[in-house]
């Protein structure tokens, strides 16, 4: 029963020229029962669930996903979604100063695999991350080129009226093309004079959500999450219009050319069921307080144990934490 970790949480990179940004303090804090963000308000803690803890409780996971976890077998897909989560945040970081530095030596991918694996004591296939690491580096600098992406805010962390929150990896412009009937005309065969469908490209502003899997990105939660995102972006920076949500995605590319896993999520169906998933989520989170154990203070040999350990609700102990 170890002390939960509060941190104070600002966005990696923020464009202020681009965004007005908000004027809370945020801090993080991870719960038995998932991830909360929250802000101090008059001394006590205004408490937001984070989207992804949210949508983990209510949407159901998918038979595919089960399926393959009950042919691995239960301890084995766990460690084994453990040590992608570790490359997921490994891709992140990379991805995350790539962007802020505007610059990438691939030559340094070894030695920082090494200093990553050593820090967080992994016992993973060294050769196999650094090979990922380079094609996946290698794929989303590509991305960058093919759509001149232009980062706003890069784990930019808000929050909703709602009650929830989340941390969104990137909002950024891009260069989107548009087929549609921009003005050109055919001029010959049997439709000459009449409107040509084109390609236009648009200056558009983009949220776009990195997932480390090569597996691919379709499945109801990962819309339902962006549109998470988009919703608490509006409600935040209420002059932004988000006119692009996507999610992308490493991929195993052989050749030269490197490519990725784009998916355009904005008009995907399954974001209508933001507003009913949401709700049921806070009907969830609203049954119980969610206590926390503890265990602390001195004891001599021979002393009655009963007085060292103690529960406090999640608001309790923030509050102890701050007052510390």
């Amino acid at each position: 029963m170890s002390q939960l970790s509060i941190e104070a949480v600002r966005a990696a990179y923020f464009n202020p020229d681009a965004l007005r940004e908000p004027g809370y303090r945020l801090y993080r804090i991870m719960t038995p029962k998932g991830r909360f963000y929250y802000r101090m308000v008059e001394g006590r803690p205004d408490l937001y669930t984070g989207v992804t803890t949210m949508l983990a409780m209510v949407i159901p996971k998918p038979i595919g996903l089960i399926k393959w976890m009950a042919d691995m077998g239960y301890e084995r897909s766990q460690q084994y979604m453990r040590e992608r989560a570790f490359y997921g945040t490994l891709l992140h970081s990379h991805i995350e100063r790539f962007l802020i530095d505007r610059v990438y030596d691939f030559t340094t991918i070894n030695e920082r695999v090494d200093a990553y694996i050593a820090e967080n004591n992994l016992v993973v296939d060294r050769d196999g991350w650094c090979d990922d690491l380079h094609k996946d580096m290698m794929g989303f600098v590509q991305f960058c080129h093919d759509f001149n992406v232009e980062p706003l805010a890069i784990e930019i962390m808000l929050v909703h009226p709602d009650g929830y929150s989340g941390t969104i990896d990137l909002i950024c412009k891009m260069d989107i093309q548009v087929e549609g009937e921009w003005g050109e005309l055919y001029k010959s065969g049997e439709n000459k004079g009449k409107p040509k469908a084109t390609k236009k490209t648009f200056r558009m502003t983009c949220v776009v959500d990195v997932k480390s899997t090569r597996k691919g990105t379709n499945h109801e939660e990962k819309d339902v999450q962006l549109e998470a995102y988009k919703q608490l972006i509006e409600v935040n920076f209420p002059d932004i219009k988000i006119e692009r949500l996507f999610n992308w995605s490493p991929k195993d590319w052989r050749g030269k050319t490197p490519t990725y896993n784009l998916n355009d999520k904005t008009d995907s169906v399954d974001m209508q069921k933001f507003y009913a998933w949401i709700r049921v989520a806070q009907l969830e989170m609203s049954k119980d307080d969610i206590v926390i154990p503890e265990i602390t203070g001195q004891v001599h040999l021979g002393d009655d144990t009963s007085g060292l350990y103690r529960e406090s609700t999640l608001v309790e102990y923030i509050i102890k934490e701050h007052e510390k």
